[in-house]
């Protein structure tokens, strides 16, 4: 009888599916977003002495503020966001001289500035 019940409990265990997992989403760090917004408004990339006295917090996460930074400029580097800052009088944005395709974007700025 026990070699029976243990049996059951072995196959029951065995056929039951895991636990789903549960994966964390992590919400962008403080110094995540503001390398984002940093690259999004067009500004250079700042150093940690900058951060520190802008941001008035001596323990920059600079590893984290790189990467908020350059997905801000993934998303402002782009031809038609940059023909739009042109068309509204606004300069090159300096955050986008270092992304790959950095002539090209200054090509299409400048053909919407002269278009305007």
């Amino acid at each position: 009888m026990k070699r029976c019940v243990l049996i059951g409990l072995f196959l029951l265990v065995a056929c039951s599916s895991p636990p789903p997992r549960v994966t964390a989403v992590q919400a962008p760090s403080q110094w995540y977003q503001m390398g984002y917004s940093d690259a999004l408004a067009g500004k250079v990339v700042s150093d940690n002495t900058e951060l520190a006295e802008e941001y008035g917090n001596p323990q920059i996460d600079r590893d984290n503020y790189l990467k908020g930074y350059v997905a801000g400029q993934g998303e402002l580097c782009q031809v038609e966001t940059i023909r739009a800052w042109a068309a509204r009088g606004l300069a090159f944005p300096a955050s986008c001289d270092g992304v790959a395709q950095a002539e090209q974007l200054k090509q299409q700025w400048q053909r919407a500035a002269d278009s305007h």
